[in-house]
């Protein structure tokens, strides 16, 4: 009787390297030692049926027009670039919006500060391309889209009032200095109090600030 250790040689020789003259054991075609090709998805591929393949261009991107303000002037990145503060002379000649209130309101939307286009119309948010009184009719707080010539009836017609936190209008809200800003806001609170609305809404691309 074969004694356990030879039982176990005899099990692990047909795991024995053969050699070159030993038939060798199927096993899977070899791949093509032909480097990866790119393709046209624009990753690289290594399967063996690949043939060669011209590496596709990148489709054509077309350039950024990068907005300009009239002065011209833009950042490295070619966006737009913020104005700075500007004094209460450089826009003398526009005057403050009135201020459309009335006791005891339901609502009153507080702007930042007038833009040029709001002043010299003389309505709040008369801006083309301000979409408040859009956003206004949309939620459903007005029947249908005012303009901004109808500002003086909201008090009287929906129980809602507009105001702003700094009277001097601005082409935008960064002409406003932070102290500017802070000083206006206790006569704003003063204002709030004297005709007690319900709700107070801020309003404003950087009402976040």
């Amino acid at each position: 009787m074969a004694s356990p250790a030879e039982n176990l040689r005899s099990r692990l020789a047909q795991y024995a390297y053969a050699g070159a003259g030993a038939s060798p054991s199927p096993r899977r075609s070899p791949r093509t030692t032909a480097p990866p090709t790119a393709t046209t998805s624009g990753y690289v591929s290594d399967d063996e049926d690949s043939g060669p393949s011209t590496p596709s261009k990148p489709a054509a991107i077309s350039p950024r027009t990068p907005k300009r303000r009239p002065d011209g002037s833009l950042d490295k990145f070619g966006w737009k670039k913020a104005r700075g503060y500007a004094s209460p002379e450089k826009y003398a000649h526009l005057q403050p919006i009135g201020d459309c209130l009335a006791p005891e309101l339901k609502l009153i939307f507080c702007g930042i500060n007038p833009g040029t286009r709001s002043s010299k119309r003389g309505h709040h948010f008369a801006h083309p391309t301000n979409k408040f009184w859009r956003a206004l009719h949309l939620s459903g707080l007005t029947p249908r889209l005012l303009s901004p010539e109808e500002d003086s009836t909201l008090p009287s017609a929906y129980r809602y009032g507009l105001t702003n936190l700094v009277d001097r209008p601005t082409a935008e809200q960064n002409e406003l200095s932070p102290a500017e800003m802070r000083a206006a806001v206790l006569p704003l609170v003063r204002k709030f109090r004297a005709y007690r609305p319900r709700v107070v809404c801020f309003v404003g691309k950087k009402i976040w600030d």
